[in-house]
């Protein structure tokens, strides 16, 4: 299974991001816990969060630039990768060991 990288950013929690407590705090207030659901909003949604502002908006635009997703994401995505061969490598091993010790395959 690979990610794509929307369904990374849905893993990546706002509490990594290191935001400032009015931003983290109207965000968690919304239920928003995810980078992803940070993304999928406009501006005017964000505008419409109690106690955000154009100062709290700002803040968070330059909190997701500094945090370069981009990098993450593609450092995220081949480790998922290089995790699936070793997983498919150990399934593949097992199944040898079981024939050598039932004689049967998996």
């Amino acid at each position: 299974m690979t990610y794509g990288k929307s369904e990374i950013f849905m893993r990546y929690k706002i509490e990594q991001l290191g935001l400032n407590p009015r931003t983290f705090n109207a965000l968690k207030r919304k239920g928003i816990t995810t980078v992803g659901e940070i993304l999928l909003l406009t501006m005017g949604d964000l505008l419409d969060l109690r106690n955000v502002g154009a100062g709290s908006v700002s803040h968070l635009d330059d909190v997701l630039g500094k945090a370069d997703l981009e990098a993450q994401v593609e450092e995220l995505t081949a480790h998922v990768e290089r995790l699936e061969k070793r997983q498919e490598s150990l399934r593949q091993e097992l199944g040898s060991l079981r024939y050598r010790v039932t004689g049967e395959c998996a």
